[in-house]
């Protein structure tokens, strides 16, 4: 017997933890507590401009002499672009490649890095407004006894719309883009399926009503 009433009060208790109301009702909270985690997780696009900048580093890597763990570098990045040095030279270093003048000679430019936003679109016929994220890093860089090469490392993705603040930088320009408007037919819809949402509704207040 106490161990039944012991049993009962163990159910009691986490009861007590679990979100009140029924099934609908803690989905909903549920979704609440879920969408901030989900926003927080949009990077921003001087990230993924970093992301890319590891992505030409390793590149120009691969194509390095094995035998020579040094290189004299030389980054040409402009002013505009200067944001880079630092992540650029953190990552030969963490490639176990040593700066150093008597290395095997490099030059890195970059000459653009832009960001384009396209085909705004809802998620779902009443979802929030998402775009379509694509960043773009460009330049060239040379080896000696190797010549030029040049790059073009793109990463694209989906973000939502009122995340695009978030994800500019202020101090840095070439992170910012224009942003498509609206699609015509998707802001006809909504107003649309609103009025007719509301007339089903009265339809069916006055048929129950009737009956």
């Amino acid at each position: 017997m106490n161990k039944k009433i012991i049993s009962l009060q163990n159910k009691d208790r986490i009861k007590d933890l679990l979100i009140p109301g029924g099934f609908a009702f803690r989905v909903f909270v549920l979704f609440l507590l879920i969408t901030p985690f989900y926003y927080s997780q949009v990077k921003t696009n001087m990230q993924v401009f970093y992301n890319l900048a590891d992505s030409v580093s390793q590149q120009l890597i691969s194509a390095l002499p094995v035998q020579n763990d040094k290189i004299n570098l030389k980054l040409n990045l402009g002013s505009e672009y200067s944001v880079f040095n630092n992540r650029f030279i953190a990552h030969f270093y963490q490639q176990g490649r040593k700066i150093d003048s008597s290395g095997t000679e490099v030059n890195l430019t970059v000459d653009n890095a832009f960001v384009v936003y396209s085909d705004m679109f809802r998620d779902g016929w009443f979802g929030d407004y998402e775009v379509r994220r694509i960043v773009t890093l460009h330049g060239s860089y040379f080896i000696s006894n190797k010549g030029v090469t040049d790059f073009t490392v793109t990463a694209a993705d989906t973000i939502p719309f009122d995340e695009i603040n978030n994800a500019e930088s202020m101090s840095y320009q070439f992170t910012h883009a224009e942003v498509p408007a609206e699609p015509f037919f998707s802001g006809l819809f909504e107003p649309i399926a609103a009025i007719s949402a509301a007339a089903a509704a009265i339809i069916l207040f006055f048929t129950v009503r009737s009956h």
